[in-house]
């Protein structure tokens, strides 16, 4: 396979395909690089296609977090620095890739570094991260960083169509194809779903708002004390001699910065959505191309809504889940504001 075929069938990032197939056929690989973009838009694919140029399967090698709280456990990065300094077992190079890089801990961070500081020759190490904020400077100093952007719903959609999949929900992915796959093979999703028929619909009676408020909300708290679960089953399988009291501490930190993590995800989500839709209803409005909808099955059609205040009923809906902790009570006062 040529370079310049090598990342064909990838979907989007047009820009960095060209910059790829460029340093392969210069032959100007650098030691490390940085993938750095939201969640399932395909950076993991361009680090594949790239370690298929350079080296055999044997000699590609990928870490992964584990657990719903999607840590790097100590002992794999353990092994990984134990495997960088081995020879390749076929051809010349060697291809580490670390998927949710941001996601360890400190002592494994500064493992990491030392890593770095002194890279093998004919080896490449691709660090993968939606959080690039959250890695040690020094790290970051020593990448070329190659920044994603999040798929078009239409690029989404004939992703979909292709597989034979329904495509009405593309937009709820928030430009990520891995999500669009997961809503897709569930049905859709259950929740959003229930907020754009709500929203389309011609009720706007409190209860109805109450309800739609609760439901999301309820959502919400079931993800975050999944993942509690999923944190507290992560420090059991630690021996007492294995965590110290400060490493215990530093754990919890870590575990409790990622469940609001994943939390201020579902928020932005649902505020996409909330602007999506009428954003929609201004489209709809001006008599601009329907093809250009997020959510073609859910418009309807009204006078045009002022985006801009949409937008800042959204701030302040955010600020104040952020402040006072109560989704539903907050849900109910923006769905109010928007709608009323």
């Amino acid at each position: 396979m040529s370079t310049s075929d090598a990342f064909d069938g990838l979907i989007g990032n047009d820009r960095i395909k060209e910059f790829l197939a460029r340093s392969l056929a210069k032959g100007a690989i650098g030691s490390s690089y940085l993938f750095a973009g939201p969640p399932g838009i395909g950076k993991s694919l361009y680090a594949k296609a790239l370690a298929k140029q350079l080296a055999s399967s044997h000699d590609i090698f990928e870490l992964r977090p584990e657990g719903k709280i999607a840590m790097h456990s100590i002992d794999a990065l353990r092994a990984f620095q134990e495997q960088v300094g081995l020879k390749p077992q076929q051809g010349e190079w060697k291809v580490f890739i670390i998927h949710d890089a941001d996601r360890m801990l400190q002592t494994s961070s500064n493992a990491l570094l030392k890593t770095f500081e002194e890279p093998p020759p004919k080896t490449v190490i691709i660090l993968l991260s939606a959080n690039p904020q959250k890695l040690l400077p020094t790290i970051l100093s020593r990448c070329r960083r190659v920044f994603f952007q999040p798929l078009t719903n239409e690029e989404i959609r004939s992703e979909l169509r292709k597989r034979g999949l329904p495509d009405g929900d593309a937009a709820l992915a928030s430009g990520s194809l891995s999500e669009a796959l997961r809503i897709a093979s569930k049905g859709g999703e259950p929740t959003l779903d229930e907020l754009l028929r709500f929203l389309a619909s011609e009720s706007r009676r409190y209860q109805d708002i109450q309800k739609i408020s609760g439901l999301i909300a309820e959502a919400w708290e079931r993800t975050k004390l999944e993942l509690e679960e999923e944190a507290r089953l992560h420090l059991n399988k630690f021996s007492d001699e294995q965590m110290t009291a400060t490493l215990k501490e530093q754990l919890e930190k870590e575990i409790s910065g990622l469940v609001a993590l994943k939390f201020h995800d579902e928020v932005e989500r649902l505020l996409k959505v909330l602007y999506g839709w009428h954003r929609d209803r201004a489209l709809l409005a001006a008599g601009g191309d329907v093809s250009l909808l997020a959510f073609p099955h859910h418009s309807k059609n009204g006078p045009a809504p002022a985006l801009e205040r949409v937008d800042q009923i959204l701030k302040t809906t955010r600020l104040e889940i952020e402040r006072f902790g109560n989704p539903a009570n907050c849900l109910e006062t923006c769905l109010i504001s928007l709608l009323h």
